[in-house]
């Protein structure tokens, strides 16, 4: 009986698992595909009060054309002529994540380009990652950050991807003004 027991006993304390709880690595949650579902920009000026974009369906980081102005409002559009995927966002396109590649698909599953995905270092900054394009080996300029809702073993089925703030020039009637227009934007993903 009591090598039965000193047995069950061995068993139960090396044999079994103990759970820590600890969260796994968040690179891996976001593997899989991610549908936009909606973008939120935000615009701060140094010189105008109040900025309009005439665009609400798309929003990229590309330069702005002056379309109007006052004296304390200014409409812009972005200039999308020869802009990269990567900086163009809708709602209903698609990131697909595999490990170290992003392959960007329109709404329509038409594959706008490939990038590899390089991850910042994963004790200080693990959801940070920047981009180099697949077919000309160019790294994409800016830090992206993600932030997902997954945890542990839950895979994550929200993703906010946090794009690179950029700073634009003006130039309204022969007058330039330097980092006038600043915009951040947030596009969150869904699966």
């Amino acid at each position: 009986m009591r090598k039965i027991s000193l047995f069950i006993s061995l068993i139960l304390l090396f044999g079994c698992e103990k759970y820590v709880g600890t969260e796994s690595n968040p690179q891996l949650n976001i593997n899989g595909r991610w549908k936009i579902s909606s973008i939120v920009p935000t615009y701060e000026s140094t010189v105008f009060s109040s900025i309009e974009v005439t665009n609400s369906e798309f929003f990229a980081v590309s330069p702005l054309k002056v379309i109007s102005y006052d004296s304390n409002k200014i409409l812009v559009t972005n200039d999308t002529s020869r802009l990269k995927p990567c900086f163009f966002y809708k709602r209903g396109y698609v990131w697909e994540f595999q490990y170290n590649n992003l392959t960007l698909k329109n709404d329509i599953g038409k594959i706008l380009a490939e990038y590899n995905v390089w991850f910042k270092n994963n004790y200080y900054s693990p959801n940070d990652f920047y981009l180099e394009d697949k077919n000309t080996g160019e790294i994409i300029p800016g830090n992206f950050h993600f932030k997902q809702n997954g945890n542990g073993a839950n895979p994550a089925n929200e993703l906010t991807i946090t794009v690179p703030d950029i700073s634009y020039d003006v130039n309204i009637c022969d007058r330039k003004y330097s980092r006038a227009i600043t915009q951040h934007l947030f596009v969150n993903l869904g699966r």
